[in-house]
């Protein structure tokens, strides 16, 4: 299942500054919609808040994605296997976080109320997929354990949002 949430008028619509939260402060907002949230897959996964410091300034590629998020990362994906990081365009960000009205999931108010937040308080909201690279060096598909964020930028800077991990097999 996939999850979806309120829509903006854009995933690159950029809130006032002023308005923002700063990471901290978007922590302790999400953390009450968070608790006991799950993303479900072929392994259940509970959603966290992640929040780091892009010291480079090198904002989210692949390359800074797989730096910044490494230690996240470390825990959950084969280290001896090599992974890449894919993010969707602004474009496809924008759908993803359409608001669900699914009756039959009970978690779908939590998750709309979640991707508001995000949609809200962060810059350029993007989903992150980091998983096994294939032989052509892309992302593969359906080869197990992947690793997915839903981040952007916060008001003091950091690249901050959602983290669960999908089993798709």
């Amino acid at each position: 299942m996939k999850p979806t949430v309120a829509k903006p008028a854009s995933a690159t619509t950029k809130p006032s500054r002023r308005d923002q939260l700063d990471a901290a402060q978007l922590g302790k907002a999400l953390a009450p919609h968070l608790k006991g949230l799950e993303y479900m897959s072929e392994g259940d996964s509970p959603v966290t808040y992640v929040s780091v410091h892009d010291s480079a300034k090198k904002g989210l590629t692949p390359a800074n994605v797989l730096e910044l998020f490494k230690k996240e990362l470390a825990k959950e994906l084969d280290s001896t296997e090599p992974v890449v990081a894919d993010i969707l365009s602004a474009k496809a960000s924008a759908k993803a976080l359409a608001p669900s009205d699914d009756a039959d999931d009970p978690d779908a108010p939590k998750w709309n109320a979640a991707f508001k937040l995000l949609q809200q308080h962060l810059t350029d909201v993007r989903f992150v997929k980091v998983g096994p690279q294939d032989e052509k060096g892309k992302l593969a598909t359906d080869q197990g354990m992947y690793s997915v964020f839903i981040v952007g930028k916060t008001a003091d800077g950091k690249i901050a949002g959602l983290h669960y991990t999908s089993v798709e097999t």
